[in-house]
């Protein structure tokens, strides 16, 4: 298992910030729930760590590599 790592991602659609200035890391074997209200900014978070969004600011690393700028396959 990899590591992951968000590296104060932030990510805007116009005015709206659904992601801004977020850190977080996951260590091999943890489990994590992403939680929170509508809007909030859950669903880009998961699209950006999958490739098909790209942050605007910051840098996701799976087991130390970025993917940012990658295919999400």
């Amino acid at each position: 298992m990899a590591r992951l790592e968000i590296n104060a991602v932030s990510k805007a659609f116009g005015v709206a910030r659904p992601a801004d200035g977020l850190s977080l890391a996951v260590e091999p074997g943890e489990i994590v729930a992403v939680f929170g209200p509508s809007g909030s900014g859950k669903t880009v978070l998961l699209r950006m760590i999958a490739g098909m969004f790209e942050p605007d600011d910051g840098d996701i690393l799976i087991g130390g590599r970025s993917v940012v700028g990658a295919p999400p396959e």
